[in-house]
Order: structure tokens, then sequence, then C-alpha cells
């Protein structure tokens, strides 16, 4: 899932600071609950803005709290699924002969066996085809989880039907004691409550220093940074400060986070493909990969885009060489 980019405000001046600190500290001893809070009363805040329909235990910062606040937008997405809008989040929302993916919370066409989830379908980690829910693709259920959920991965998402580290904050640790289901991940923080002392929450789920130079970042060695229009401590604020494995500087990202990547045109031949968008299913964001799509893999042997490792494989169906006219056929793996 693309991460949302830090809110900008101002340069604060001392006074501003000094009535943050006062501000932070009652907010602190608030436990953010569900999102039950009315965006006039919502007490809860990301980099020092508040959130203006309140927030989530499990998701900082929500965007609706009904369908009613997803009306609106333009980007295909007018059904509220757990403070966020989605395009489905019901088989109900989706047209005859279409199911709603739990996975990406999109419309997809119905599967009758497994075969019918293979591929780059929901994102190549829901390969099982679960008839008793409508005829969906999934990665895991209850009854699976056991078997399927492996590694640091070990429980069942029942939302996104995935496999995830955490389900609440309970079963995180005290380094990263806040769990964000939008990733499946354990992080520091998902809003400014989660931080104690002089820091505030960035959207890199990390607890920064409130800040107003570079001197007051010197406790965080890997966020040295002041970035004075959000008094948070960051990595970078120009690519000059990125060490070569991730020499750009997001300012998108927290503020200023080194990442591999944020254009096609900052990687190498061999990864071409700049992914700019990562959640449950799907990698890391902001790295250089073969593909996003198997229209990015171009040749038969290699024609279908695995996405969680962004890496062009053997075909599994006929639909993984759709794209290959003159190969349109999978055979052993190879489209012919």
């Amino acid at each position: 899932m693309e991460e949302a980019p830090v809110i900008q405000r101002r340069k604060p001046s001392v006074w501003t600071y000094i009535i943050a600190l006062s501000w932070m500290a009652a907010t602190a001893a608030i436990a953010c609950g569900g999102s039950s809070n009315s965006p006039g009363g919502s007490t809860c805040s990301l980099a020092g803005n508040r959130c203006q329909y309140g927030c989530s235990d499990t998701l900082g910062c929500i965007e609706c709290q009904s369908n009613a606040e997803c009306a609106n937008n333009n980007n295909g997405a007018p059904i509220c699924v757990s403070g966020i809008c989605r395009a489905c989040g019901a088989n109900t929302d989706c047209n005859a002969g279409s199911v709603c993916e739990p996975a990406t919370h999109t419309c997809g066409v119905i599967c009758a066996t497994n075969t019918d989830c293979a591929g780059a379908r929901a994102g190549n980690n829901a390969p099982t085809c679960d008839t008793a829910l409508g005829g969906i693709c999934v990665g895991c259920t209850s009854e699976t989880a056991a078997t399927v959920c492996t590694g640091t991965r070990t429980k069942c998402d029942p939302s996104t039907m995935q496999c995830v580290t955490c389900l609440s904050r309970q079963d995180c640790g005290t380094a990263t004691p806040a769990c964000d289901t939008q990733t499946g991940g354990c992080v520091e923080c998902l809003v400014d409550a989660d931080c104690s002392g002089q820091a505030a929450c960035a959207t890199d789920h990390q607890c920064h220093p409130i800040c107003v130079s570079n001197t007051d970042c010197a406790v965080t060695p890997q966020r040295p940074v002041c970035n004075t229009s959000t008094g948070a401590c960051v990595a970078c604020a120009v690519n000059g400060e990125c060490p070569a494995a991730t020499p750009i500087c997001d300012t998108t990202r927290g503020g200023g986070t080194c990442v591999q990547c944020t254009a096609n045109s900052n990687c190498p031949a061999a990864t071409p493909i700049c992914r700019t968008n990562g959640g449950v299913g799907v990698g890391r964001a902001n790295q250089c990969v073969q593909c996003e799509a198997s229209t990015d893999c171009s040749t038969a042997a290699a024609a279908r885009c695995e996405a969680q490792t962004g890496t062009c494989g053997q075909c599994q169906t006929n639909a993984d060489c759709a794209h290959l006219t003159a190969t349109p056929t999978c055979t052993n793996g190879t489209c012919a």
C-alpha cells in the first residue's frame, strides 16, 4: 500500500513547540480507540496534525467512518472498510459475476478452482479458491492458518485473509508495540500518542524527536536531519545524504527517507521498474524490480510477474501469456 505523504505545516516557533509538548503529554494518556471520534472531536494526531475522522488502534489516522466520507472521491473507492475507502467491502458491492477480493478489497472474477487464482491475481499471495465464501481467492483461512501461515507471519487476518505478523497490539513486542493492519506488521507507532517525550509519529511509523535544527537530532543517528517543516528528525533532506544502497531521498515518506528509487529512471537495466506501491502480498515499496505486472515481462520463458518478489518467472496459465500475442499458450512453464 502506498504510504501517505507527510502533512506539511509552517515552521513552528519556540512557543509552538512548548504548546505542542504540553498538548502531546495530554494526548499521550488517551488510548486510541476504534473509529468513533467525530471530525470535530478527534483527539488523535499524526506528526502534530489532528486526525480528521479519528483513529483506529490498528490503523492510526482513518480516512472514513462511513461510506459517506468515501462518496465523493474520484478513485473508485466508495466503500468504507476498516477506516479506509475501498472499492468493495463485500461481494454484494460488486457486479453480478464478480466477488470482493479480500486481499485488496477490489472486485474480481469468481473463482471455481485454485487454478483460477494462479498468476498475478490478488498479488500472487492468494492462491486458494474458497468456494464456500462465494468463489474468492484467499491466502489463508482460520482453518488453514496453522499450515500456510509460517515464519514471522503466523496469523491469518480475517479481513484481508492474508498471513500477517499481528492482528492487534497484543501480538507485538515492546520495541514495535503497534500493530499496523494495513501491512500486517508491528511498528513503533501509528499516532503521536504512541510516542513518549518530545517525539511525534511520522508516516514511516517511527517516533521522531521534534526538532528545530539538525543539532536536535544528534540523539537519533539514523535520522540526523531536521525537517523544519514538520519538526521531525529524518534520514535525509537531499539525495547526497543517502547511502549507495538507497541513494534517493524520498521526502514524501516520513519527511525524508532514503530509498532505492522513486521513478524508473533511478533503476538499472536489470531491474528497470520502480515499484511505488507496497503492502501485504506485493512486497516493499520504492524498490527496483523486474516487474510490477506480467506485461513488464517480455520473454516466453519468464512471462509471469511474481508480485511479491517483483521478478519474472515461468507461466502457470494461459492468462500469464496473454500479453505475448505471438505465444499465447502456456506449455510446461513457457509461453508457446
